[in-house]
């Protein structure tokens, strides 16, 4: 048919019709272009991908900013230590910008001190970037999110609720007799606090007055001397500047006295009570599905004020931390991070050597992988069969794999296919990840990848990243035996 005949049955047609075609024409081409670029994923990574394109922004969370303002404590009625008169601490040089394990680590520690001060802490926003005026900043790339499309956002503030809904954010303390004073959002803080009521403290000057030596001393002692120091300042409104060296940051995350904290630290409500977002749990709900699993909530005894808030871990379930990618640079530079495996000077002459014995244990290729995994199923298989009839012993056949990793998206097909041949059954990754728009914000994502991992009946992890430091203290907290938690 000649071109003009072409252009004049197109004319006749409706504009209804017209627009029909164009519409399933654009549908067609984007599966194409899919198609195109290999994404073999599966069909909730290609509706991921679809989300994305239509969802440019990423979420900010409005509902859970309005649910910290009508907070039941955000009321200057209530009777002391609540109240217009009640005991309050702000951290201003919280740390921002950093991953959520980083800054989550030390939103808890300071939530604990708070505890041991008898003072509300003045929660924050999630922040990536104090410094821009908008509620977006551009990623030049992402590494989590599989089908990453050439503009990426991130959103500069997220409410703190939207990721965790405890004590820390300002649910009730578990604590029936003389209870503590709730946390209070920072914008109620600066509410019930105008700067004329409050003592600004800088830590240079409160150390000198204490004893205290960041570079000296060890985790114990500072959170001791600065929760004391605290608790006997009468004033109402407490302001850590943010001009000075914070209580806790890198130099706490790595310190070793970490194991002599932790015994009260893992017994604290600000842990025994510590609980995601809806938002997270509905997430790892849908998505354990697709390893034929469900959960249900369990207690743990001696744990009575945990309630129903922990889910049981998922039976024959080994979920792996596999960090690829951004994690070359930090493996060669083991010397200066907070979680790194500590080897003595005498184990090797020179930091070069020494980087060589624990490379192979943070940058793992998949033939080493498939190994740990299969020896790791035989010993646990093997243990079980030793313990056959025992009482309080139950068997632990582990059959599936989910694996949380920033790894490129084939690498982790190869590593998946490689588990497939030596014997495993179902397996998810990251990348498999059903979530929604809400649900793949960062860093909710990674809170979910987060419940995962910690979910696992067995959990193998990366003993030099915060997100196995993580997700290795809430196994503990739960009551999860210890040697169900192991490392590469």
């Amino acid at each position: 048919m000649a071109p003009a005949a072409i252009t004049h049955l197109w004319r006749r047609r409706s504009p209804i019709v017209r627009t029909i075609f164009v519409i399933c024409l654009g549908i067609v081409s984007f599966i194409l272009v899919v198609g195109s670029m290999g994404a073999r994923r599966d069909f909730r990574s290609i509706s991921r991908l679809y989300t994305n394109w239509f969802n440019r922004l990423p979420p900010l969370y409005p509902q859970y900013a309005a649910e910290e303002v009508l907070l039941a404590q955000h009321n200057v009625s209530l009777s002391f230590p609540e109240g217009q008169d009640g005991r309050f601490i702000r951290f201003e040089d919280q740390m921002w910008g950093l991953g959520l394990n980083n800054q989550l680590f030390e939103i808890l520690l300071n939530s604990e001190i708070a505890l041991r001060s008898n003072r509300a802490y003045a929660f924050t926003p999630f922040i990536w970037d104090a410094i821009a005026e908008g509620n977006f900043v551009p990623l030049k790339s992402d590494t989590h999110l599989p089908a990453a499309l050439p503009t990426k956002f991130r959103a500069t503030r997220i409410p703190l609720r939207a990721i965790i809904q405890s004590p820390t954010s300002g649910e009730p303390w578990p604590i029936d007799h003389t209870p503590p004073p709730r946390a209070v959002s920072h914008k109620w803080y600066d509410q019930v606090c105008p700067w004329e009521r409050r003592v600004v403290i800088n830590t240079i000057e409160t150390n000198e007055r204490i004893g205290v030596n960041f570079d000296r001393d060890n985790v114990v002692v500072i959170i001791e001397r600065w929760s004391a120091y605290l608790r006997n300042l009468n004033q109402s409104c407490v302001h850590i500047n943010w001009d000075a060296p914070r209580i806790n940051d890198f130099r706490t995350m790595g310190d070793p006295a970490l194991e002599q904290l932790w015994p009260s630290f893992s017994t604290s409500p600000v842990m025994t009570a510590f609980r995601w977002s809806n938002i997270v749990y509905r997430a790892v709900e849908k998505n354990i599905r697709l390893l034929g699993l469900s959960s249900s909530p369990m207690r743990i005894e001696g744990r009575p004020n945990i309630g129903l808030i922990n889910p049981d871990v998922l039976t024959g379930l080994v979920t792996l931390h596999v960090r690829r990618q951004d994690f070359t640079a930090r493996s060669s530079q083991l010397s200066f991070l907070p979680d790194r495996l500590f080897i003595p000077h005498s184990a090797s002459g020179s930091e070069e050597e020494r980087a060589k014995l624990v490379f192979p244990r943070c940058w793992l290729e998949i033939d080493a992988i498939v190994q740990r995994l299969h020896s790791l199923r035989t010993e646990y298989s093997n243990a079980s069969k030793r313990n056959d009839g025992k009482e309080g012993k139950r068997e632990i056949l582990l059959r599936k794999v989910h694996i949380a990793t920033n790894g490129e998206p084939e690498w982790v097909d190869e590593l998946k296919r490689a588990l497939w041949r030596d014997g495993w059954g179902r397996m998810t990754s990251t990348y498999d990840m059903d979530l929604d728009w809400e649900e793949s914000g960062t860093p909710m994502d990674g809170a979910i990848d987060l419940e995962m991992a910690t979910r696992g009946e067995v959990f193998v992890g990366n003993g030099f990243s915060t997100f196995t430091s993580t997700t290795v203290s809430l196994r503990l907290v739960r009551g999860i035996p210890p040697n169900q938690t192991r490392f590469w």
